[in-house]
């Protein structure tokens, strides 16, 4: 009970009302994300591609800056990263908006064929010890790498996907927290 009292969870056996209206708020706002997403997945794309440009741009003057001022700790390797990430980041901030649009299918492309190179490596592995397993693993990072080859030829399409998916969890997530905020009242 103190526990959720400290975290302001419930008081008295209910839930505060800023909570509970809060959980209306952000459900309402994730359903207007959601439906602009779906409506608008390009724009929506160009602008989670901004976002992790920026933050590569920052990821980059750290490593910069950690390398000059962290002199127990750095090597070339560091100012190296941080300078191509600092590059990167600049290239996709000033280049067009199908560049920043194609930079997050191709960060999504990269996890699927990593995933899937993986899954291929951990069957191997596996298949010593149980063969339906291990086949099952290799079966579905060859899949894996098939679809990464797929997406990674159009990355258009799976852009469209990748802002599909935000927006239909956005989506999700709302009525959730609406339905939520409604049991809970």
């Amino acid at each position: 009970m103190q526990m959720r009292r400290h975290l302001g969870l419930k008081t008295g056996g209910r839930m505060k009302k800023e909570l509970l209206w809060g959980l209306l708020i952000t459900g309402i706002l994730s359903v207007i994300a959601g439906i602009y997403t779906i409506c608008r997945p390009m724009v929506s794309l160009i602008s989670l591609s901004f976002f992790f440009a920026a933050v590569l741009f920052i990821n980059g003057v750290y490593e910069i800056m950690r390398y000059f001022y962290d002199k127990e700790n750095r090597s070339g390797f560091m100012l190296f990263d941080g300078i191509v990430t600092v590059v990167i980041s600049l290239i996709l901030l000033s280049g067009p908006l199908i560049t920043m649009a194609s930079f997050i299918p191709y960060l999504f492309v990269f996890w699927v064929l990593f995933s899937a190179a993986s899954r291929i490596f951990i069957g191997f592995g596996i298949r010593k010890l149980d063969r339906r397993e291990g086949n099952y693993l290799l079966l579905i990072g060859v899949i894996g790498i098939l679809c990464g080859i797929v997406m990674a030829l159009h990355p258009l399409f799976t852009g469209l996907i990748i802002a599909y998916m935000i927006g239909f969890a956005f989506l999700y997530q709302g009525v959730i927290n609406i339905v939520s905020f409604s049991r809970l009242r």
